[in-house]
């Protein structure tokens, strides 16, 4: 496999969950959940922040990724056509690679979602005290 098309392999898999962020909150959002975020309450509504946290981390995380997928977009036109030299014989196969990055990818972005859910407490909080 050539730089030029591990970069533009790596590209397309980041790319493919940037997408996936992007649509997640969309395509996980429910007959209840729809009923729970259009009912109204006095004060705030914890389940509309809460679902509004959440898509605002989604949203970050696939902006995060579809910035990365254009670098190597970028890295990919500079790239030469040398053989790149893989750590495992196995990512060799194009198909493979895109699975590895993909999975990586996806990983990742489940780690920082978690993560950054952490703040999700405390704006609960402040909102009760408004």
């Amino acid at each position: 496999m050539t730089e030029q098309m591990a970069f533009t392999l790596s590209s397309a898999s980041t790319g493919f969950v940037a997408a996936i962020c992007f649509c997640i909150g969309s395509a996980f959002l429910n007959r209840k959940k729809i009923i729970v975020l259009s009912s109204t309450y006095w004060g705030y509504n914890e389940a509309q922040a809460k679902a509004l946290i959440s898509q605002s981390v989604q949203y970050l995380i696939g902006a995060f990724f579809l910035i990365v997928a254009f670098a190597l977009q970028i890295v990919a036109t500079q790239a030469s056509q040398n053989e790149l030299h893989l750590p495992h014989p196995a990512l060799e196969s194009p198909y493979t690679f895109v699975v590895v990055i993909f999975l990586s990818c996806s990983l990742l972005a489940y780690v920082i979602f978690r993560g950054l859910l952490l703040r999700q407490p405390s704006i609960l909080k402040e909102l009760q005290e408004k």
